[in-house]
């Protein structure tokens, strides 16, 4: 008892405290920054959804530029690095992915990322589950395009979303040969599904519209004129 009161011990209890004391603060501050960079990613899929790409890129970088403040603590406290730090750069990544294939049409790289990474200034680095959950979360997104393409009937941009999520579904296939990433393949698989059965709902349609367009011009026109006319539909 009295080797338990005795100064060296009462003084490694209070500094195992202040350690404890320290690492709450610290993990309530990564929490909160990281609701931060999640909202402000959020908001930037918004924003690429809406066509405005300028303010998609603000937010992302502001975003990242969060992510990397936050990244001082959890190089301190690395049990930190997961939980919502790694959730809110999963939801970073499938911003910047998304705005990434809107502009040219391109699924960036884990080490592209790490290159734009580098060109802003930021050190955050995305691990291997990060990226493959943005990547998921991205086929997600990507199919709302595809919705709102069809409604334009623009078969050409759905197809084109469709052969993104046929790359983003081999990859992981290829990846999971430990089913470490089932679930997340699985979610990319439906968005896939969900995506082939509009290509083939609106290629039906346009079939539809150009038959019937052609049926029509038939009886109004000469066959010469038909065939020009017809060749230069477009669903």
């Amino acid at each position: 008892t009295e080797e338990c009161l005795s100064p060296q011990y009462l003084a490694e209890l209070d500094e195992i405290r202040l350690r404890m004391e320290h690492f709450d603060k610290s993990r309530e501050l990564v929490i909160k920054d990281s609701r931060d960079v999640q909202k402000l990613s959020k908001l930037a899929v918004y924003s690429v959804i809406r066509g405005q790409l300028g303010d998609a890129k603000r937010k992302l970088h502001e975003a990242g530029r969060i992510a990397n403040k936050i990244l001082t603590t959890v190089s301190t406290h690395h049990a930190l690095r997961g939980g919502s730090f790694s959730n809110s750069l999963e939801e970073w990544a499938e911003g910047l992915l998304l705005l990434e294939w809107v502009q040219s049409k391109h699924i960036m790289s884990k080490s592209q990322i790490l290159s734009y990474n580098v060109e802003n200034g930021f050190t955050f680095v995305l691990n291997n589950a990060e990226y493959i959950g943005a990547l998921s979360d991205f086929t997600g997104e990507i199919g709302r395009l595809a919705v709102a393409q069809a409604s334009k009937r623009n078969l050409e941009a759905v197809q084109e979303i469709h052969q993104a999520d046929l790359v983003v579904s081999n990859f992981i296939t290829l990846l999971n040969v430990t089913n470490q990433f089932g679930k997340k393949l699985e979610a990319v698989n439906t968005n896939l599904r969900k995506v082939e059965d509009i290509v083939f709902e609106l290629s039906m349609l346009c079939r539809g519209s150009r038959a019937g367009k052609q049926m029509s011009i038939a009886l109004d026109m000469p066959h010469s004129h038909t065939s020009q006319q017809v060749d230069q539909e477009e669903c």
